[in-house]
């Protein structure tokens, strides 16, 4: 889990704008979605290179203990972008939609 934080928070600078073939940068609050994307405005952005757990999905501890994933990815951005205006820099993407 540690080293998917540092990974998050590193990357976070790093958003790509989904939607239209000329993007631009947007800023604004971000409505947070779950571990990967967010929303500005009426915009949904996908951090890039990012594949956070899935909403429902679970892991393991190292002792066994049964972990909701995606919700602890989801907070953890929750808290990177918590009271902050977000700029999203538009990144040329090459994604199967």
């Amino acid at each position: 889990m540690i080293t998917y934080l540092h990974i998050l928070a590193l990357s976070l600078p790093l958003l790509m704008v989904q939607g239209t073939a000329a993007a631009k940068d947007i800023t604004g609050k971000a409505r947070v979605v779950d571990g990967d994307t967010i929303w500005i405005g009426e915009t949904k952005i996908r951090l890039h290179e990012i594949n956070a757990p899935e909403m429902k999905q679970t892991c393991q501890t190292s002792k066994g203990k049964e972990r909701k994933c995606g919700e602890l990815s989801k907070q953890a951005l929750q808290r990177l972008v918590k009271y902050q205006t977000v700029t999203c820099k538009a990144v040329h993407c090459g994604c199967v939609r």
